[in-house]
């Protein structure tokens, strides 16, 4: 599951500061999916494991508003519907390449479990933000790609 901090570690939307950024945290998940891996083993039960995968993050806003990026100074700032509108889905989209560099430890009888320990590197490929609402009782989408910031 996701959630965002401010620049304190707090939970993003536990102040009236950042209440535009509070979370459907239910709905709000990462999935990773490896589709390269190589093993280096040291001995039996040690080795080295890197490889290639993607990673992609959804971000659920809870509120009624979305994020843009000022096209001014730079900085994300909320965004909300014009009046008499209501979002009905409204969430940030990321994915990225991902490069993991894990040294794993095998345990048990049958090598079944294990504990990795190092380092991913994360290329980011994009980020997007999506809306849904009616207006005037048609379904409007928007999509807006940019940075937003993320690295």
């Amino acid at each position: 599951m996701n959630n965002l901090a401010d620049r304190n570690g707090n939970l993003a939307g536990t102040s009236e500061e950042t209440r535009w950024l509070d979370l459907n945290t239910g709905k709000s998940w990462e999935w990773n999916l490896n589709f390269m891996q190589y093993s280096i083993p040291f001995s039996k039960k040690n080795g080295i494991v890197t490889g290639m995968g993607i990673k992609c993050n959804n971000y659920h806003f809870d509120n009624n508003n979305n994020i843009l990026k000022d096209p001014v100074s730079g900085v994300i700032v909320p965004r909300f519907p014009p009046p008499g509108v209501s979002y009905s889905k409204s969430k940030l989209h990321t994915a990225y390449l991902t490069v993991p560099l894990l040294m794993e430890f095998q345990m048990g009888k049958d090598q079944k479990g294990f504990i990795g320990l190092g380092v991913i590197g994360d290329l980011k490929l994009w980020s997007s933000t999506r809306i849904k609402y009616y207006e005037n009782g048609s379904k409007q989408r928007e999509r807006v790609r940019n940075d937003f910031n993320l690295i």
